[in-house]
């Protein structure tokens, strides 16, 4: 049951083993006819066929073996994480719509995480894996947060933004993608394969605290890759963290959504480590040669707070609560 809704768990096993047997098949297609619960949005039925990109996985991985190599990353997590144990390549694909129908087509969601996304658990490690929606998240860039980057900055900064990023949008969607899987692995932050033990707090404060630890471990550790840096930085200010603010332009879903929060953490933490610089004309200069510091400042910041929290056995959540009242209104 979730949110008092009954699921019928027979079925969604059912959906969940036939998605898994056409995976492992390597099929092209993939049937979807299931209820969904999504992350963002109303739960709901979703069917269709959805397309596993295999071509851009390929790409995405020579792309990234022309720089570095998938080993040599996993070192760089392992000597930061030692605790981390699962060192393999996420079972997290690249995917499309065919003719998908539902809510998983509403474009609300840029993934869906299984089994979590059926409304059922599992014990089996191999019941867990994603689908990215590539088409969803190029959508998302060219018709909302290229358009706010254009608003927003100044000229210089955004050809800069526009001229690296755009041309490999898609395997930079992936790529992060796949790391910011492998990123929910790690710290006291981690939500897989399960969280933390020692970490005792509300949903809200775990999805605040893991989804901002495992985007600012991607962006640190993947340094050859400026695209990333990049798409993390447009995402968060632009698209994330405007939800809710046409309907409540105070402060829109800052209460009750994480990424909401996430967004408005970001803008405060970029213009105070002078990221952001506003110009006279009021559009805004990004200094670039401040952004690895100032992402490496957010990293040194959320593993104190790991620090702090993991410490203290009681009201974990008051000392979350307390460093997201002083960082953000």
């Amino acid at each position: 049951m979730i949110n008092n809704i009954v699921i019928d768990s027979s079925a969604q096993r059912r959906a969940l083993e036939s998605i898994k047997t056409s995976i492992k098949n390597n099929d092209d297609i993939i049937y979807l006819d299931a209820d969904c619960y999504f992350t963002k949005g109303n739960p709901g039925k979703s069917t269709g066929e959805i397309l596993r990109d295999k071509n851009l996985e390929e790409e995405t991985v020579r792309w990234m073996n022309s720089k570095t190599s998938f080993i040599k990353l996993m070192e760089r997590y392992k000597n930061h994480y030692p605790s981390l144990i699962y060192l393999d390549w996420p079972e997290h694909y690249a995917t499309r719509f065919i003719s998908l129908k539902g809510v998983a087509a509403e474009g609300n969601n840029i993934f869906m995480f299984f089994p979590g996304v059926l409304g059922i658990t599992s014990s089996k490690i191999e019941d867990y894996f994603g689908l990215e929606f590539i088409d969803v998240w190029v959508s998302v860039f060219d018709e909302i947060v290229f358009p706010c980057m254009r608003k927003v900055f100044d000229k210089k900064s955004q050809t800069e933004l526009y001229a690296r990023l755009r041309p490999l949008l898609e395997k930079t969607i992936y790529l992060a993608a796949v790391f910011h899987e492998i990123g929910h692995r790690c710290s006291c932050w981690k939500i897989s394969p399960e969280k933390d033990a020692r970490v005792q707090i509300n949903k809200f404060h775990t999805d605040v605290t893991g989804e901002l630890a495992t985007d600012i471990i991607l962006v640190n550790f993947l340094k050859e890759f400026k695209e990333i840096q990049y798409f993390v930085f447009l995402q968060r200010l632009f698209w994330f963290g405007r939800f809710g603010f046409k309907e409540n332009f105070e402060h829109g879903n800052l209460n009750e959504d994480n990424d909401t929060w996430i967004g408005a953490y970001l803008w405060n933490h970029f213009i105070n480590t002078q990221v952001l610089i506003k110009n006279k004309d009021d559009s805004w200069h990004i200094n670039f040669d401040s952004l690895d510091a100032s992402f490496n400042k957010i990293l040194v910041e959320i593993e104190n707070l790991g620090i702090k929290v993991v410490e203290t056995r009681d009201n974990q959540d008051n000392i979350i609560k307390e460093w997201m009242m002083d960082r953000v209104e």
